[in-house]
């Protein structure tokens, strides 16, 4: 069956950016990524990019990948509840 259209859909699975130094540029979110309007942006921005879902990832754990990861990473990704 074709299709005549496609869906366009948004994934935030990191939405406070992914590189590890990306907090450093001076318009890099901060603690505003633990909070609900900070998604509702994202959302509207989708929006008026004509995108038809979104899918926003949660976390429930946090990376271990330095040693001193537990004590100095802000989960900042939802938690599912």
């Amino acid at each position: 069956m074709a299709r005549d259209h496609l869906i366009l859909s948004a994934f935030f699975f990191n939405p406070q950016g992914d590189h590890r130094m990306s907090w450093r540029h001076p318009r890099a979110p901060g603690r505003e990524v633990l909070g609900f309007d900070y998604y509702r942006k994202l959302v509207q921005a989708a929006e008026r990019a004509r995108i038809d879902t979104i899918f926003v990832a949660d976390h429930v754990s946090i990376w271990d990948s330095v040693k001193s990861g537990v004590a100095h990473y802000a989960n900042a990704r939802l938690e599912p509840l």
